[in-house]
């Protein structure tokens, strides 16, 4: 078993895990859209320790990412899947943004806003290509439509 710290909250989890899945089950405050299928990116993080222990970068991901975030270790929870037994820690970016809001750290929430909008639009047209066709393939089901909408009443009233 592995030992993952994804936003502070301890969880174990056995090889060929998803860290979006594993998020979601302990209800720790990672995003997403589009259940995933890595095309929105909304569930990146930044792997701060064990790295090694995760699975490599996905096609996905090394369309997605910028060469300077996949350098800064940021992943996509969506994309990255627990490889081998260790100690890992994340640190989803929508909880690192909600923190610095929290602390009112309006220079480097800003500076982060601006880097993370800058990336982002570049990274779509990368990632459109790989999950399209699995978007196609399998259209979003009602269970993970209500399963969407409840994460995110949750992660809203974690920022209120």
């Amino acid at each position: 078993m592995s030992r993952l710290t994804i936003n502070d909250q301890i969880v174990e989890a056995g090889s060929g895990e998803n860290l979006l899945r594993l998020a979601r089950r302990h209800g720790s405050h990672i995003w997403f859209l589009c259940d995933g299928r890595g095309l929105c990116r909304t569930c990146e993080c930044r792997v701060l320790s064990g790295g090694e222990h995760l699975s490599p970068l996905s096609a996905i991901e090394r369309e997605s990412l910028s060469v300077r975030r996949r350098a800064e270790g940021y992943r996509l929870a969506c994309q990255a899947a627990v490889k081998e037994p260790g100690e890992v820690t994340i640190l989803s970016t929508v909880e690192h943004l909600r923190r610095q809001a929290a602390r009112l750290d309006l220079p480097e929430l800003l500076t982060e806003l601006t880097r993370f909008s800058v990336d982002f639009p570049n990274g779509l047209t990368g990632s459109a290509a790989e999950a399209l066709p699995r978007l196609i393939s399998t259209p979003p089901s009602l269970p993970g439509v209500e399963r969407y909408v409840r994460d995110g009443l949750r992660m809203i009233a974690r920022l209120l």
